[in-house]
């Protein structure tokens, strides 16, 4: 999944779910795992020369901010604050590791970790799924897979819709 799928189709999911939270604070919570996890991953790769299981913990684009703790961290600190906006982040994490690991349920049977490790890190291992990709044009292209683009696609048409709904107000 990518940016319009996470930032638009996750916090629509939600907001069926849990009407009220603030819908940017739902979309910031989308893309927040991918924000932290796909530069810090890059740079490694872009800093070392090294990529994949080559880099040691730090494998992938599915790290730290994929883990099942991450969303509890903000689970937990939203309870603390009793903020809407945290939980309304907290929800949007949670969309986006939903679509992440229901995307690999359909489209990865390699054998390799999935995102599902990222999520349950670390009682699965102490490991995290590896990067299949080479670089970053590697991991662009697989727009091509039926349910990044089905993703991507939803996406749009729900972006599209908000954007006409607004413009009639």
């Amino acid at each position: 999944m990518f940016v319009l799928g996470h930032s638009i189709l996750g916090p629509t999911l939600v907001d069926k779910i849990r009407r009220g939270l603030p819908m940017r604070w739902l979309v910031v919570g989308g893309l927040l795992p991918d924000l932290i996890d796909k530069p810090l991953y890059y740079s490694l790769v872009a800093l070392t020369g090294k990529r994949g299981i080559e880099l040691g913990l730090i494998s992938g684009s599915r790290t730290i901010g994929h883990t099942g703790l991450f969303l509890l961290l903000f689970v937990l600190l939203a309870m603390a604050r009793r903020s809407l906006s945290l939980t309304a982040i907290a929800w949007g994490i949670a969309s986006h590791l939903f679509l992440d690991n229901l995307g690999d349920a359909f489209g990865r049977h390699d054998g390799t970790p999935t995102a599902i490790n990222a999520l349950l890190f670390p009682l699965l291992g102490f490991h995290f799924p590896y990067s299949p990709f080479h670089n970053v044009g590697e991991h662009l292209a697989s727009l091509r897979n039926w349910y990044v683009l089905l993703g991507e696609t939803l996406g749009a048409i729900l972006l599209a819709m908000a954007i006409r709904r607004r413009l009639r107000k």
